[in-house]
């Protein structure tokens, strides 16, 4: 069965959701996560705005979802693995999906990121990253700079199509360390060298830290909700179109976790 990055996006959501409500009811700890949906139908369903903490405000990242394609024999998953969805050619645009996503990002001050859903049959050493070390089990969900995917797999408009290997582990990393890692760094530039490189480099004069004010009170998005949906309206929304310049359904934000005091 074929499963769509839309779907797996929801589930993330969801998911994120669930297990914030369960944990602030232990009242110890309130996870400083929020999701919201896009007030404009026209948005595809796998692309999402993500903010993160940083400092005194948040930075932004436009996040574009894809999944990895595996080749099978007798229904077991072999090593390896690679993106054919990212060389995706937008009509309306005349260009490539990820110029679109690189012009938006550079428009609205941030930082392009794919979005990778991973699974391979595999393994390699552990990996350290920020003092928590991890495993290939960790990149079931990972995070890859898309100016490096851009400089390093396009040319002439045309993709070499990276496989799981040539990213994971040295140039995509675990989506944990968005919040266990970035909260480690006080100086930007530093923070930008040591994760996304390539964008450091084109990005670093004109990056924004965006303010609450930005992130919060923006009438173009509303609180996402789970419990109260029409399913047909979702189903006729859930699967991209593919004449869509990147153009974000969801917004995620995380922040810090804030512990709770009792008397």
């Amino acid at each position: 069965m074929r499963i769509y990055e839309t779907t797996l996006t929801q589930n993330i959501l969801f998911e994120l959701i669930r297990a914030k409500e369960q944990v602030n009811s232990w009242g110890r700890v309130r996870w400083n996560i929020h999701i919201f949906e896009s007030n404009n139908e026209k948005t595809n369903g796998n692309d999402i705005e993500l903010f993160v903490q940083f400092g005194g405000g948040y930075l932004y990242f436009p996040t574009q979802a894809k999944i990895i394609y595996n080749k099978s024999l007798n229904r077991v998953k072999l090593g390896g693995g690679n993106y054919p969805p990212m060389d995706h050619f937008v009509p309306t645009m005349a260009t490539q999906q990820i110029n679109s996503l690189l012009s938006y990002a550079s428009a609205r001050r941030g930082i392009p990121i794919y979005l990778l859903y991973n699974f391979v049959n595999d393994t390699f050493p552990v990996a350290t990253r920020c003092g928590i070390r991890y495993g290939i089990e960790q990149f079931g969900c990972s995070i890859v700079d898309a100016q490096h995917l851009f400089s390093k797999y396009v040319s002439g408009g045309s993709w070499t199509i990276p496989t799981f290997h040539n990213l994971q582990p040295r140039k995509a990393f675990p989506w944990f360390v968005l919040v266990c890692c970035f909260n480690q760094y006080r100086d930007i530039n530093l923070l930008m060298a040591e994760f996304f490189p390539d964008s450091h480099s084109s990005l670093k004069e004109s990056l924004k830290i965006y303010s609450e004010t930005d992130v919060f009170q923006d009438r173009g998005w509303r609180d996402i909700d789970f419990y109260n949906k029409d399913v047909t309206t979702e189903f006729s929304r859930g699967f991209e179109d593919n004449n869509f310049t990147f153009n974000p359904r969801f917004r995620i934000v995380l922040g810090s976790d804030t512990p709770v005091f009792r008397k």
